[in-house]
Parts: C-alpha cells; structure tokens; sequence
C-alpha cells in the first residue's frame, strides 16, 4: 500500500520491467498493490488508469503488460481509487456519529 506523492524527479517505487523479472523468474509473491495516492504510471508504473470504490481493482499481468476489470490469475491485483482518502473519511465520520448519538441524546435528556 503506496500512499506517498510522486513525480517525474524521483525514482519509481516498482517498475513493470521489475515485475516482469520477477515474474519471469517465478516470483508471484506480489499480488496486490494499492496506491493512495493514485499516481498513473507514476512510482507504482503499471498503475494504468485509476478504479473507483464500486470496482476498486483491475489486474495486471506482469509477463504481457495487460490490463483487464477484473481479478485473474497471473496477474497483479491494482488499486487506484483516487477519492479513496474522502471515502474513508465519509465512513469515519459516519462510525463516530453513530457512537456519538445516542450519547448526545441522553445528554439532551439529562439537560
């Protein structure tokens, strides 16, 4: 999970010619990789386009640079939602409004 900025003046994080040769020598320990920050073709490089919260990845297959909507074996599963950091705020907000509720309304209560 890749959640730092990038640009062009600092190196990549993982290449596709990296993950080809890993995959190349049968190194597939590497099946997921999230980028937060969302960079396209940035330090994660095979991060080709970015996904959204109702289908958060896409696979890509180290060995023929393609990318397919789907999670398929052989593949890298890619996350790239790039409202992701919004999202996960929506759920937090909502999680402590709930725990805070009915505490508020026992303080009304209790006046």
């Amino acid at each position: 999970l890749k959640g730092i900025y990038w640009d062009e003046r600092y190196p990549r994080l993982l290449t596709k010619a990296e993950m080809t040769d890993l995959y190349e020598k049968g190194n597939k320990s590497l099946f997921a990789v999230g980028d937060i920050s969302c960079d396209v073709n940035g330090s994660i490089e095979f991060l080709q386009y970015t996904t959204t919260i109702e289908k958060p990845f896409f696979s890509w297959n180290p060995t023929t640079n393609e990318a397919v909507d789907d999670i398929v074996d052989d593949s890298v599963a890619v996350m790239g939602v790039d409202i992701l950091p919004t999202e996960l705020s929506v759920e937090s907000s909502k999680h402590f409004g709930d725990a805070l509720l009915p505490l508020l309304k026992q303080i009304i209560i209790d006046g």
